[in-house]
């Protein structure tokens, strides 16, 4: 993995509003993806994640990431020939993403600890070395085909400022925050809005549904601060979506009434729904969900069921790939015509240490 950092935001805290707002496109699929015939392959790599990220007792934000990667990936290139098969190819694409992703939230991650969570395939240690290989050649690849833009800014990122200028949102308790963005990632046609649209739609609807009275009272008011900074025929859009999401998904909300008393509170944002100045909030931007975590604690803020495959009855295993097979081919590793492997007489076993060797001490940034 590289450890360039040039394409990498500084932390969102440090940046000035404007920079960050500008950055947000890296978050975004190519054009169209959402329209694409790409689904069936984001659904096969979906339901891998989903796996591997259950098995280990993941906080939610690293499918999440790990999903976004592949949309950004799988949306601009070609899915990379490496085992022949284009499913075999997808979930390794997906595992990939995973890891990458997952190496990035904690420095305690080991391909040895993915490979048991992964299948019952990779206990022999020939099986294991070879995957580990394959695992590597896929994450630079994917690397690569997303410009090293490993750390993005994204939903997450905008839901404490929205806040800010939402003040009903101070009742809302942050995991029903995001909880409502993550589980967006299940739909592909959500991949077609931008970050701050989205994180306005969980606000949004959070709001609607725990503080009804005030929503309607003051939506008009709300509309008009973020759509400063967004589209708002993109968030009525967002909206709808959202909310039917939410009901359909049973997705729990919940209002914080833990921090302070709920009286006093209510009058607080009562208060700030008539005085506050949308220029005085940048302050509630922030990454905390997203910061690194050196022990692979789960963030109880992330802790919550992944909700993105539970409406469908289709099993990923046996989903037709509707797209199709026009990829490089690679070259066939095992043909004698090839000068540089003719009379090769390296065992397997110190091929695949030659390979994977220099990534061993390597991180992503």
């Amino acid at each position: 993995m590289n450890n360039n950092n040039e394409d990498i935001p500084e932390p969102v805290r440090e940046q000035k509003p404007s920079k960050f707002f500008g950055i947000e496109m890296h978050w975004m699929p190519a054009e169209g993806y959402a329209e694409s015939d790409k689904e069936s392959l984001r659904k096969i790599a979906m339901h891998q994640i989903l796996q591997i990220s259950k098995s280990n007792n993941l906080d939610a934000m690293i499918p999440y990431a790990a999903m976004n990667i592949f949309d950004r990936f799988i949306s601009r290139n070609e899915v990379p020939r490496m085992l022949g098969g284009m499913r075999e190819d997808i979930v390794l694409a997906a595992d990939a993403c995973l890891t990458i992703s997952w190496s990035v939230k904690s420095t305690s991650f080991s391909y040895d600890e993915f490979l048991e969570a992964d299948s019952h395939e990779y206990k022999d240690t020939d099986a294991r070395v070879v995957r580990k290989v394959q695992l590597v050649a896929m994450e630079q690849k994917i690397d690569v085909g997303v410009d090293w833009r490993i750390r993005v800014a994204t939903p997450i990122s905008f839901v404490e400022f929205f806040v800010g200028i939402i003040p009903i949102g101070r009742g809302i308790k942050r995991k029903t925050l995001n909880e409502i963005v993550i589980q967006t990632q299940g739909d592909i046609s959500f991949t077609r809005f931008l970050p701050t649209v989205i994180a306005a739609s969980a606000v949004f609807t959070a709001c609607r549904v725990l503080f009804n009275d005030q929503y309607y009272r003051e939506k008009e008011n709300m509309i008009r601060r973020v759509t400063k900074y967004l589209d708002e025929e993109d968030l009525e859009a967002c909206l709808e979506d959202t909310c039917k999401m939410c009901i359909e998904k049973q997705i729990m909300l919940e209002r914080d009434l833990e921090s302070a008393d709920w009286k006093i509170l209510e009058e607080e944002i009562n208060r700030r729904l008539e005085t506050s100045s949308s220029s005085s909030s940048f302050n509630s931007i922030s990454n905390r969900n997203e910061e690194d975590d050196p022990q692979g604690k789960i963030d109880l803020d992330m802790n919550f069921e992944l909700k993105w495959m539970m409406l469908s009855s289709e099993d990923p295993e046996e989903r037709a790939i509707n797209f199709p097979d026009i990829r490089t081919l690679a070259p066939d590793l095992d043909d004698p015509s090839d000068d540089n492997r003719a009379g090769a007489t390296t065992s397997f076993r110190e091929l695949c240490n030659t390979l994977i060797a220099p990534f061993r001490s390597c991180s992503i940034l």
